[in-house]
């Protein structure tokens, strides 16, 4: 599904919230580049979980629909009142019924000061170092972290992405994304050029 707001959009949506939030997907890695390397269908916005409902309700009055992943969406619509399902982390967002999708929230594991990756929760970061700033204000994943939920998928824009943020990457964060993906994804094509 194809979503209307940009980063921009959403730095000034979410300007004046209490809440964590962060460019994700391929826009992360672009505002990570400083430079715009493809087209985005969608755009990606990661909040924590444990924000969910603080999230909702500064949405209040949005259309909002409980994703299943792959494009698919739950029929009915996420009531404000409604207590969020534990195994779902996607809601799609629209500023009404009748609008296009604005954008896709991805809910994200953490424990504590720290974010944990939904496939492996050995792996783990602290919250404070998950994300980057744009000279714009607007704030992204860190392109390991995005890298490393692409690496799942490794098609076409995956491949390219990867390719694209490879050389950008400080030899912590290659470290960090080579560790990260032997532990999820052994043997992983990706490995042998972070190494």
């Amino acid at each position: 599904m194809k979503s209307t707001y940009s980063p921009a959009t959403a730095k000034t949506l979410f300007a004046n919230t209490n809440i964590d939030w962060w460019v994700a997907g391929g826009w992360a890695l672009d505002l990570f580049l400083g430079r715009q390397t493809r087209e985005h269908e969608d755009l990606d916005i990661s909040v924590l979980r444990k924000d969910e409902r603080k999230v909702r309700d500064f949405l209040s009055g949005w259309h909002m629909q409980i994703g299943l992943g792959e494009g698919k969406l739950e029929p009915a619509v996420l009531e404000t009142t409604s207590i969020f399902p534990k195994d779902r982390e996607i809601i799609w967002c629209k500023p009404s019924a009748i609008e296009d999708w604005a954008f896709e929230i991805l809910l994200c594991k953490s424990e504590e000061n720290e974010w944990v990756f939904k496939r492996d929760s050995k792996i783990r970061r602290p919250i404070k170092e998950i994300g980057g700033i744009t000279d714009g204000g607007v704030p992204y994943l860190q392109p390991e972290i995005v890298l490393l939920f692409k690496a799942k998928t490794a098609d076409s824009k995956n491949q390219a992405d990867f390719i694209n943020v490879l050389p950008s990457l400080s030899q912590k964060q290659r470290v960090w994304l080579d560790k990260s993906i032997s532990m999820v994804h052994p043997g992983h094509p990706w490995l042998k050029k972070l190494r």
